[in-house]
């Protein structure tokens, strides 16, 4: 086995692999079968993830879906996942948030998307201005380019945990996290969340003290501009 992330060029056996792979499990592996690299996954080889638990294996181990799906910057992958099920654990979703990854759904949850995939994703389509599904087909495209596997179709989940995750980051920091009241989201009055204008006066922030006092012909420096681009107004 051989894994196409990982620095090291050595082949290992399955059983090193997914030893060396137990904290790495979105690593693309590829096995030899005699005559040529044939593509396999951590999954096929043995890999299982424990949720809420570092060092021993939960005594009572909860199974997720067995069409469990995660995607990363390394593309989709089936993974074989364990929620905890001891009597003080943590919700599902909850637990797979703690794992950095975040749920498409928080009932029978099926697919999930890494912190760094999502947060590659946002920062990608601001910096480029490329498109959320160009961005998924280049990732599809990684982990199948000749497109002899099944397709794992995600688009739609994904736009809908694309949407959630920039709406969390601008609650985040618009500072509603500081509320303590529970209903802190459903608080947040209109436009609270809006950046102010950093060219626009704001007193006590971009104007002196005494603003107020200046003389006539000085006025204006103060004064706030609002404009319509032409193409907008009837």
């Amino acid at each position: 086995i051989r894994c196409v992330e990982c620095i090291s060029p050595y082949l290992v056996c399955a059983s090193c692999c997914t030893k060396q792979h137990s904290r790495d499990p979105f690593h693309r592996v590829e096995r030899w079968n005699g005559e040529f690299f044939m593509k396999t996954s951590l999954t096929e080889l043995g890999l299982t993830i424990q949720l809420n638990h570092t060092t021993t294996w939960c005594s009572n181990p909860v199974w997720c879906h067995v069409n469990f799906l995660v995607m990363d910057t390394t593309g989709p992958h089936r993974l074989s996942l364990y929620f905890c099920g001891c009597e003080r654990a943590e919700l599902h979703d909850v637990q797979l948030l703690r794992f950095r990854l975040y749920p498409a759904s928080q009932d029978v949850i099926q697919t999930c998307a890494t912190f760094r995939y999502l947060d590659f994703i946002h920062l990608h389509s601001l910096t480029s201005k490329a498109s959320t599904l160009g961005f998924y087909q280049t990732l599809e495209q990684l982990e199948d380019n000749a497109g002899l596997a099944p397709t794992i179709w995600r688009y739609a989940v994904l736009k809908l945990m694309l949407s959630q995750w920039r709406h969390l980051h601008m609650l985040k920091r618009g500072g509603r996290g500081h509320d303590p009241s529970p209903t802190r989201i459903e608080d947040t009055k209109a436009a609270e969340l809006a950046i102010k204008c950093p060219s626009c006066p704001h007193p006590a922030i971009n104007l002196p003290a005494n603003y107020l006092d200046a003389p006539p012909e000085e006025q204006y420096i103060s004064f706030e501009r609002l404009s319509n681009p032409a193409d907008l107004l009837e």
